[in-house]
């Protein structure tokens, strides 16, 4: 029984960071702005202590090479928790939200091949059964999911995936074949 993992590059994920960058910044400048504000300076100090310790933090992580980036879908949910802090709640659903679609979005795409079928494990996550293509082939780190309704899946594999193309297309055929 053979089954296949296979990471594809999801190549949206510098712009998604870009926009997340913003919003942080949004969101800084907002919090700076309280800061002249008597009623909230207080709170606005403590959110800003909590982010800039958050940042310390990822930088140490970035430092010993445990991630990439200096921040991760994280930030949102505590910026979340800063603008209960300030009684913001809207802020707070905003935050929330943009942190939970954050994550989805910088999440690998994978593609689980086995006998039962195919899944995709991304959101939202689909599975098909093998009766449903006319042709699976990775070749040169290029998958193609050719489905019997005209439809196309291509995707670029991941460097890091290692995968005989030729078991995995002997695979991939064999399983079509069964279920013709």
């Amino acid at each position: 029984m053979n089954d296949y993992q296979i990471i594809l590059k999801n190549k949206k994920i510098r712009p998604y960071r870009l926009i997340a960058f913003f919003i942080l910044l949004l969101n800084a400048a907002i919090l700076l702005y309280f800061l002249w504000l008597p009623l909230k300076r207080s709170a606005a100090i403590l959110s800003l202590i909590i982010l800039v310790i958050y940042f310390l933090l990822q930088w140490n992580y970035i430092r010993k090479g445990k991630q990439v980036f200096f921040f991760n879908e994280f930030i949102f949910f505590i910026l979340g928790i800063c603008w209960i802090n300030l009684a913001n709640y809207y802020a707070v659903a905003i935050n929330f939200v943009i942190g939970f679609l954050f994550y989805l979005a910088i999440q690998k795409l994978s593609i689980f091949f086995s006998n039962k079928g195919v899944t995709f494990n991304f959101f939202p996550k689909k599975e098909y059964a093998w009766n449903q293509f006319s042709n699976v082939v990775l070749k040169d780190g290029l998958l193609t999911l050719d489905f019997k309704n005209n439809k196309l899946f291509q995707g670029e594999v991941e460097d890091e995936t290692e995968i005989n193309e030729k078991e995995f297309n002997s695979f991939a055929n064999m399983e079509i074949q069964i279920t013709k």
